[in-house]
């Protein structure tokens, strides 16, 4: 029987957060966004 290997490596092109976005991440209803431009959680 043959066997077949697969190895992902992750990999990330994105913006990193910053140490300020890192340290209110978990507060409740913070976002990133400007005012007016919704609430960043993909909701309509």
């Amino acid at each position: 029987m043959n066997s077949a290997y697969v190895i992902f490596t992750p990999m990330s092109n994105g913006k990193r957060m910053t140490e300020e976005v890192k340290q209110k991440v978990f507060d409740y209803l913070f976002t990133t966004k400007a005012v007016g431009k919704g609430t960043g959680l993909g909701l309509a």
